[in-house]
């Protein structure tokens, strides 16, 4: 018995001098050494042929939380403002950019209420700027100034838009930017599915649609009836749908310090997977997102189809206990 004590001891002893020895080439990271990462928001967005301005989002990504307070990370601001160079860039269903994008400005928000300017330089003739990320922000917007009229008309259009890409920052910190990631806006075309639509909110089957597609992602569809409803709006945007349903009841709301009174509304954002930018039919993907029982973010699908004819769409969505259901809207 003795024998093989003496044997784990042994073993126990020879494992933990490896573990101190294997230690010793561990390194604790040095924040200081860790640079500061600006990088566009988000990878694309989108706005009708009538639109006249883009919003491109450049913010600092997560790093280790020098309190260490924050395990998975934090925005940790700059110190001392950068100056970030970026270029819009490869145009599609036009040759010259300057014929589309006329100008830049540039915004950080304060506050809901509150938006402050920042100094940006723009030249329509290369497409290349710059843009002042201040000290102690996370974000700032570029606003991209677009030429309404160049593509307003009343023809199904081939995909058409520009891209966005930084370029390089100029800082007394250790910051970078990401160069490779790119920005790409698309011009979509009311003629096919995107833009607004509506369903009649008389029409009390439609209505019961809308609840038995929507209650499990909005719990506020679930009481819905016809006569509550003043308007029933849809909208297909860059990459999802919003069902909207605005309610006779009214509410005052403070609009940064202005009270108004305005109808309630009740609202549903859907994302949907590929639509071809050409397609006046064909299948529809759309997922909901709501919280589960455990409190965690749960995914509801659902599958069907579209058929535009003229200012009318047909929308046929089925999922998960609800047989496919059709939603008539109308231009």
């Amino acid at each position: 018995m003795k024998i093989i004590n003496s044997i784990l001891v042994l073993v126990v002893t020879v494992f933990l001098v490896a573990c101190d020895r294997k230690n010793e080439d561990l390194v604790n990271p040095n924040l200081k050494n860790f640079p500061k990462q600006i990088v566009l928001a988000d990878e694309g967005d989108g706005d009708l042929e009538d639109g006249d301005k883009a919003e491109v989002v450049l913010t600092l990504t997560d790093r280790p939380d020098p309190s260490g307070k924050e395990p998975r990370g934090t925005v940790v601001p700059l110190n001392t403002k950068a100056e970030v160079a970026f270029i819009i860039s490869n145009p599609k269903g036009f040759t010259d950019i300057s014929t589309y994008v006329l100008d830049c400005k540039a915004f950080y928000e304060k506050d809901k209420c509150t938006e402050v300017a920042v100094n940006l330089t723009y030249d329509p003739a290369t497409g290349l700027g710059s843009v002042e990320f201040p000290a102690g922000v996370e974000e700032l917007i570029i606003e991209v100034e677009l030429n309404a009229n160049l593509f307003d008309n009343n023809t199904k259009d081939d995909e058409r838009g520009f891209e966005v890409k930084l370029l390089s920052v100029t800082s007394p910190e250790n910051v970078v930017v990401n160069s490779a990631n790119v920005f790409e806006y698309m011009v979509l075309d009311d003629e096919l599915i995107f833009g607004s639509w509506s369903i009649s909110a008389d029409d009390s089957l439609q209505v019961k649609n809308l609840v038995l597609l929507f209650s499990q992602v909005a719990s506020d569809f679930e009481d819905l009836k016809s006569a509550d409803i003043e308007e029933i709006e849809v909208e297909f945007k860059y990459d999802k749908v919003s069902f909207k349903i605005v309610l006779k009841e009214t509410e005052e709301v403070d609009d940064c310090g202005k009270i108004e009174v305005v109808n309630k509304e009740i609202e549903v954002d859907l994302d949907y997977d590929d639509i071809a930018s050409s397609d006046l039919s064909g299948d529809l993907k759309l997922i909901g997102e709501y919280e589960g029982e455990d409190g965690s973010e749960q995914e509801l699908e659902y599958e069907g189809s579209f058929e535009i004819v003229g200012n009318k769409l047909v929308l046929k969505l089925g999922t998960e206990g609800v047989t496919e259901l059709t939603l008539n809207l109308e231009k």
